[in-house]
């Protein structure tokens, strides 16, 4: 089945864009009031871990993602890649869900380096497939089409996840969230048949 978008994109470009609209625009529910959730969550935490917690979720997704994309890269075909990015996303919905579950500090850090490894899983796979089937003459519109649509949800979510946490508490917007990223995984199903197979031909032929 082939679908039809604009000149400036092609269906696996398209929905890859649109699991990112609903998965990283997402990340602004509660990224505008991550620390306000670590302090609710964790009696007696600040400043610092809050601090720690970053550093913990970038050292893991820095000291995967590269050994990720080495692997993803020397396996042929884009099974591997869609393999990654379906299963990283669904880990960063589980990730996000565990988030109900911290009450110290190391059950924050250990949740966040969790994130980083799924992040380092999903990303290499989403950027080599996304750049394969973006067509050269408007890959820059393409791209920006991407991060602009990415952008402008990030913005709405972040006044959402504002009101979600003031409003019904840390518990219904850590779910919306977790939901979201499981929504954000499956837009990506569209694309299996699309994804080449070892020998260069699309599934299905």
């Amino acid at each position: 089945m082939r679908f039809s978008f604009s000149p400036v994109t092609n269906p696996t470009t398209m929905f890859l864009t649109l699991s990112d609209v609903v998965g990283l625009g997402s990340d602004e529910l509660l990224r505008p009031v991550f620390a306000l959730f670590v302090v609710s969550r964790i009696p007696d935490s600040g400043p610092a871990v809050v601090g720690i917690a970053m550093a913990s979720y970038f050292l893991a997704k820095s000291v995967a993602q590269l050994p990720v994309a080495h692997l993803l890269d020397r396996i042929a075909g884009e099974r591997d890649d869609f393999s990654a990015l379906f299963f990283g996303r669904l880990a960063m919905a589980a990730g996000t869900a565990l988030y109900l579950l911290v009450s110290q500090p190391v059950h924050l850090y250990l949740v966040q380096a969790f994130l980083g490894l799924a992040v380092a899983l999903y990303l290499p796979s989403y950027l080599a497939i996304f750049t394969r089937h973006t067509r050269k003459a408007v890959a820059g519109q393409t791209w920006g089409l991407r991060y602009t649509m990415v952008d402008l949800m990030g913005a709405t979510a972040a006044v959402i996840g504002g009101y979600l946490a003031s409003s019904f508490g840390f518990a219904v917007l850590i779910a919306v969230y977790a939901g979201m990223q499981v929504v954000s995984a499956l837009l990506v199903l569209p694309i299996r048949s699309r994804t080449r197979r070892p020998d260069g031909h699309r599934r299905g032929g």
